[in-house]
Order: C-alpha cells, then structure tokens, then sequence
C-alpha cells in the first residue's frame, strides 16, 4: 500500500459507531477457502472507524471477493450514518469563490461536451434507466432506491414504479418530495405478493447486502414469468481496480461487503432460481469511479461533500476516454458489471 496522509481524528459520532463483525472464511459461492487480496483498508469515505480486509477466492473458476471480517446485520446501519442515499440537502456543499466555482464549471463543460461528442451521453442514459428501453413499461420495483431520484424517471416514462428502502430518511425523501410509493424495510421482511413486478431494478445495491443469492432469490420470486431483473454493481476485474488498487473508489470498505466480476455475478444469478442470464461490462461511469479514486490516491480520502477541483475533473474525463476506448480490447474491463436475467 502507499503512504497516506493521516486521516484526521473520527468525530464523537464516528467514535461511537465501532461495529460489531463476523468472520467469513469461505467463499460465498463456491465454499473455496480466501486468500488476502487487501488489508489495512480504511472508510476512505465516511471515516468509520476500523480496518478491513479483503479475501479473494483462491478457485480460479470463480474470484468473488468479500470483506472478512464484516460488519454483522446488526450493526452495519451504523457504517450508513452519513450515506449519500439521504437527502442531499443533508450533505451542503463549502462555499467556493468565483475564479474556483469558474474553473469548476470550465471542467464540467469539457467533460459534457467530450461526452456529447463521444456517445457517452447515450451510453451514460441507458445505464441511468439500467438498460430497460427495449421493454414496454409496466410494473417495475427498485430495490435500494435511496431517496428515489432514478425511480421517478421511471416513473416519468410511463411505469408503475414503487421503491423499496432500508434506509428512513431516503425512503421519507422519495415519499415526501418526489411523491413516490415506497415500501420500507429489507425487502425479504416485506411480504410482497409473488408474481407482482413485471421488472426489477438493483442499482449498485447488491454489494451491500450480507446475503446476495437471498435476495436474488426474492427478485425471482416476486416477479412475473418472463419478467426481468436488471442489476448493477461495481467491476473488480475492471480497468480502475487494476488502476487503482487499493485506492479504488469501488472498494468502498466497510459498506461493500461483496465484489463482483461478470462471472461471480451471473453465478449469484443462477444461484438464486434464473435461468436465463446474461452479463456484460459497461466504462459509461467510468469518471464517477476514478475522480474519487484520484482523489484517495492523493490525499488518502475523499470528502463527499465537497465538489471535486478542476484538476481532477479533467484527469477523470481522460481516465473516461481510456476506459472507454480499453473495453474496445478487453470487454471485462468496465467500471461496472451488468446483469440481465429472465424469470
């Protein structure tokens, strides 16, 4: 690993939330024991105290990577106090003085203007409405819907669309402003009549959760015969893990407990009940990955309330342009996997 600058000290909030952990040995998948991939990781984003480790299973047919040890279900709400799933009114952004917010904003044209230019805007849309175009809307659930702003595009476009969120102050949000239908709680503890949704959505959800074939497993259940579940989640085969290492925004230690490769992926997939399965990788985000991995890179964390400096914007929108033009040569190389499996 290299040298950081010292974090600065936990706040008396973050000082209170150690977590409780368990460890997980073996793979979730294949039973194979874990070798260490990463150790001596910190919240890189959030300053949750601890540090962690990540195992990657030594089967060469499968790879997943995990967290060991995890915060237990317990007590991983606590490592979600300040997520970015609440209201954004809850994270304020510093003041900045003209000649900065000027740079800023000259950064932000040069990336909408290379994206524009380079069908990224496109590819950066489909991803945003996870890849549903081709499907006539009709009843769609999002599980992990933060606080509902992708769920009210759906919405917007014509389909029946209801959230499910964990987290209250997320679920309020899309209830009270957006005007939404949320169903609140782990999804498993809800109760949904089977054979209800027509689609289901988890973006960047999946590696969250302790138990991921358990909740594929519920997706299946609840939706219709041909219906479709659309899944998102970081690469950890793709062009920024190999970049970055242990800097990599993706890992996001202690809130993703698992790491995905299009494999492991459709593996969870069929583990959970699907039959017809199909994965691909996409670097249509590939900036929103790599502009907090520079900064990591550079100052040991990134501050999630602040805008990120023209700098850093402009490396992000090359890094973008690589990616984008590596996946030409390396299809496993995106930022993020996608699934698309059929009920």
């Amino acid at each position: 690993m290299s040298d950081h600058p010292e974090l600065p000290p936990p706040t008396e909030n973050q000082m209170e939330s150690h977590l409780e952990l368990e460890e997980i040995p073996l793979c979730l998948l294949c039973r194979s024991q874990g070798t260490v991939l990463h150790e001596g990781l910190t919240d890189r984003l959030y300053g949750v105290p601890g540090q962690w480790r990540i195992r990657q299973c030594q089967s060469d047919a499968c790879g997943l990577l995990w967290l060991d040890p995890r915060p237990t279900p317990r007590d991983i709400g606590k490592a979600y106090a300040d997520y970015f799933t609440h209201d954004s009114s809850s994270h304020p952004r510093p003041r900045t003085d003209f000649l900065s917010r000027a740079a800023e904003l000259r950064g932000r044209l040069l990336r909408k203007l290379w994206q524009s230019s380079s069908g990224q805007k496109k590819a950066r849309r489909a991803g945003d409405l996870m890849y549903l175009d081709d499907i006539k809307p009709g009843r769609l659930l999002e599980i992990g819907c933060g606080n509902g702003r992708r769920l009210a595009q759906f919405r917007d476009r014509g389909w029946r669309a209801e959230g499910q969120e964990v987290d209250a102050q997320a679920a309020r949000y899309a209830r009270d402003r957006l005007g939404l239908t949320i169903h609140e709680g782990p999804v498993t503890d809800l109760k949904l009549a089977a054979d209800s949704y027509d689609a289901i959505v988890l973006s960047h959800v999946i590696e969250h959760v302790h138990d991921p074939v358990g909740l594929l497993a519920e997706a299946h259940r609840l939706l219709r015969p041909g219906g479709v579940l659309s899944v998102t989640t970081p690469n950890a085969l793709g062009l920024g893990h190999r970049t970055f290492g242990t800097n990599w925004y993706g890992l996001d230690a202690p809130r993703h407990l698992f790491l995905f490769s299009s494999r492991t992926l459709a593996a969870v997939a069929r583990k959970s009940g699907f039959g017809t399965v199909r994965t691909w990788t996409t670097a249509a985000h590939a900036a929103t990955f790599s502009t907090p991995s520079l900064a990591i890179q550079t100052h040991g964390r990134v501050d999630m309330a602040a805008r990120p400096d023209v700098a850093r914007l402009l490396a992000g929108t090359a890094f973008q342009l690589w990616a984008q033009q590596y996946l030409k040569f390396d299809p496993d190389s995106g930022e993020e996997c996608v699934l698309r499996a059929t009920k």
